[in-house]
């Protein structure tokens, strides 16, 4: 079993277990990673924003600006720049940063920054011509902008930054994609340093890791783990891959990509399971032998001293595998992967639990349809959206932060768990007016969108109001939803016909077990304003839209739903669904 050691560079001092009285030796990648945590978690590129008074941007031709007389080619030796997102490779002063090898023999690159630290007032980068999204610049962790600078079509052409007032600024070229990097230019009079590197986490993934569907690869989960962590993340996706899984025999699995971590010399790699393995619904043994042949060959390639985690499935909630019946397929499948891990016998080896956590997993609700992942969610890609990898990269780093203490041997730094920063419902609600028909027939509450999709067997809980204007001759208001099969309800209301600037004098409550009953939920009058609050259950045994509708009792001579309006939705657990939290 490998020892956890310090080693001693020139001019280095032991780092020793703070903590523990015994001044355990602690590994010095794990304290590096720890130390830089400890600042950056809470004060990084994702937390300041873009920049209040940014430099000037002018992109040019190929040709090198007037003056710009010193050149820094990234490939040459001794160049002032560090970089990270995948390994630099050179040809005739073009660098690019592959990191992945997708398929076939053939690297692919994801994002990549390089950072350099200037002296003066005016850099310039040979970069692509990028017609679209473009490269995003950071100077001292704060976006330029967080729209990237494109250019026309064409060759290679500089991006110049210019200053205001002369000073030592660290200065980074974000890109993605294709887009490379050829130099960096200063004038005679200003300097390039090359800022201090420290360690690399390699994380093999699948296309979570890609920030897939998203404008820039950039706002991906690796890049958000870097800058929570402060320290470079090489995030090394692919589309349909998992332990197991090829995408049908088209992309190359963990396996097949094996030389994209053993021969880059990564300081930890991180493995994550992948819900792409967990299609073909595989034995508890095969998820095993399968992680457990990565790590063999791993530990073999990098030898004794390289901290390996592997990180089970973490973009799925606990719903969405209830909802699915495959609860304790996961279960199974993180247990066999955590034994994987365990059998080793290996102090630099571990495994981070997410469903068989004593936390809740970070997501909530079940793909796009409920609950936080509305919010975070892209329907269209099936994959996170920017705001869902911004906060699965926090909450992610923060449990490789307790992880990577743990593996130390010592205390982490303290930090709450991230909460995400929306709700758990799905809501709908009117920021405008409606003008509706003056008629007696059924209308939804919305004119457009008004049906929220409920999973089969599920138990929901809804709450809207509904405000409305009428006409002057006399009428109430029914309300109701529209049929939906497969389901049972029981609901309750409170209606009043009322105005902004008087009380109601009648108000009317009850409550229904049916979708398609229309309930009379306030009196008739001739007074013009409505209120309607409901209140309700939901419980599923097929998939169906709940749609709130209302209708009027007599045509009233106008008929308006009001502004502020709104409904919303959240799943609280299956259809057997009886309690959450700890009822005595």
């Amino acid at each position: 079993m490998p020892a956890i050691t310090q080693r001693r560079t020139k001019g280095s001092e032991l780092t020793y277990n703070e903590v523990d009285d015994n001044f355990q030796k602690v590994h010095p990648v794990l304290r590096s990673i720890l130390d830089s945590a400890a600042t950056s978690f809470w004060n990084n590129t994702r937390t300041r924003g873009g920049m209040a008074s940014p430099p000037t941007i002018t992109v040019g031709t190929s040709t090198a600006p007037a003056g710009f007389t010193r050149s820094f080619v990234f490939g040459a030796a001794g160049a002032p720049f560090i970089s990270g997102g995948g390994v630099p490779s050179t040809t005739s002063g073009i660098t690019t940063f592959p990191v992945c090898t997708v398929s076939g023999s053939t690297k692919e690159q994801v994002y990549w920054r390089v950072e350099t630290i200037l002296d003066g007032d005016e850099i310039a980068f040979l970069l692509s011509s990028v017609t679209s999204n473009g490269y995003r610049f950071l100077v001292d962790g704060q976006y330029v902008s967080l729209t990237g600078t494109t250019s026309a079509a064409g060759s290679e052409r500089y991006y110049t930054l210019t200053f205001p007032t002369r000073a030592r600024r660290r200065i980074a070229v974000e890109g993605q994609g294709a887009m490379v990097f050829g130099q960096a230019r200063v004038k005679f009079t200003d300097t390039l340093t090359k800022p201090a590197e420290g360690p690399t986490i390699y994380v093999v993934g699948d296309s979570n890791w890609t920030a897939s569907g998203e404008a820039y690869e950039g706002d991906g989960a690796g890049a958000v783990i870097w800058d929570h962590l402060g320290v470079r993340v090489d995030s090394g996706g692919a589309f349909g891959t998992g332990f197991i899984a090829n995408d049908s025999g088209t992309k190359n699995n963990y396996a097949a990509r094996r030389t994209d971590w053993t021969t880059t010399s990564p300081d930890v790699v991180v493995f994550n399971m992948s819900i792409n393995d967990f299609q073909s619904l595989p034995s508890n043994a095969t998820i095993k032998s399968a992680v457990a042949t990565e790590l063999i060959a791993a530990r073999s390639a990098l030898g004794p001293q390289v901290p390996i985690i592997v990180f089970a499935e973490s973009i799925q909630s606990r719903e969405s595998w209830v909802g699915a019946g495959l609860l304790t397929n996961v279960q199974g499948w993180e247990t066999a992967a955590a034994e994987a891990v365990s059998e080793r016998n290996d102090a630099l080896m571990a495994f981070i639990p997410v469903i068989n956590s004593s936390e809740q997993p970070p997501f909530h609700g079940v793909d796009g349809t409920d609950s936080n992942f509305a919010a975070i969610y892209n329907n269209g890609t099936n994959h996170l959206n920017a705001a869902g990898y911004r906060w699965w990269g926090q909450w992610y780093a923060l449990q490789l932060i307790r992880k990577i203490a743990e593996m130390a041997g010592v205390e982490p730094p303290t930090f709450e768990v991230p909460q995400a920063p929306i709700s758990d419902w799905s809501e709908r609600r009117l920021t405008a007016d409606e003008a509706r028909t003056n008629d007696t027939s059924t209308q939804n509450w919305f004119s457009s969108a008004g049906s929220l999709p409920l999973l089969a067997n599920s138990t929901y809980e809804f709450e809207g109001e509904l405000y409305m204007t009428q006409g002057s001759t006399s009428a109430g208001i029914n309300h109701l939803f529209a049929a939906l099969s497969g389901a049972s309800t029981r609901w309750s209301f409170v209606g009043a016909k009322a105005n902004d600037t008087t009380q109601a004098t009648a108000v009317r409550s009850g409550f229904s077990n049916t979708f398609n009953t229309a309930r009379n939920v306030t009196t008739a009058s001739t007074v013009t304003g409505s209120f309607v609050r409901v209140r309700g259950v939901v419980r599923t045994t097929t998939a169906g839209n709940l749609t709130p509708q209302f209708s009027q009792t007599a045509a009233s001579g106008a008929c308006t739903v009001l502004a502020g309006t709104f409904f919303k939705v959240r799943r609280v657990g299956s259809s057997s669904f009886v309690n959450s939290g700890d009822w005595v």
